[in-house]
């Protein structure tokens, strides 16, 4: 059905869903009333998933899911880049059955994380970053990468300090050039003007 999700409850009958996906208005109002109506119709162990949970331009949708964390008695289950995954029963056993999984399933990354007295897995498409010692071909080539990039902005910066020296010598040759010249020109006309007694025979 196509509307507010005001009326979602005339259409869905009460504790009949197994999961439900809240991705609609990013206003905090309207996902407050999301939040409300995903919990009069899921089931006891039922999972909702709420879409852009923490994007910059949806602060709305943070703050009403959270809210629901903190109030409404909501347990997360499982975080993606986009995703927050829930339930208002056991989490547990759902993230027992997801971790299971996860473990089977090598390019996804996960880790479990403490979230007050909850727990919380958060996954990843990317693939867990190799250990320190074994880089591979692309981890030397991105060290080597970053070794040379870190050598030439300490030579720039040398060039920087050795083009300011020669701009502050440049402008002391420039005002000592004159006071030059006028001494000079003051001896010459001193030395010319000289007499010069004549020696006696």
């Amino acid at each position: 059905m196509h509307g507010p999700t005001s009326v979602i409850l005339d259409h869905v009958k009460a504790d009949s869903c197994r999961f439900v996906h809240v991705d609609a208005s990013h206003l905090y109002t309207h996902v407050k009333a999301d939040v409300l109506a995903a919990r009069a119709v899921l089931r006891k162990d039922g999972i909702v998933a709420f879409d852009d949970y923490r994007s910059e331009h949806t602060p709305g949708v943070a703050l009403a899911v959270w809210e629901a964390v903190a109030g409404l008695g909501l347990s997360p289950i499982c975080v993606s880049t986009q995703k927050l995954y829930a339930t208002w029963g056991d989490p547990a056993p759902v993230q027992r059955r997801l971790l299971e999984w996860l473990a089977a399933t090598p390019e996804l990354w996960h880790t479990t994380d403490v979230l007050g007295e909850r727990e919380l897995v958060r996954v990843n498409q990317r693939k867990k970053p190799a250990p320190a010692g074994d880089l591979g071909e692309l981890g030397r080539l991105s060290a080597e990468l970053r070794r040379t990039a870190a050598d030439l902005k300490k030579t720039a910066a040398e060039s920087r300090t050795a083009v300011q020296n020669l701009k502050s010598a440049t402008r002391e040759i420039s005002l000592a050039g004159p006071v030059v010249q006028r001494a000079v020109r003051w001896t010459r006309r001193h030395l010319t003007h000289r007499k010069v007694p004549a020696r006696e025979l």
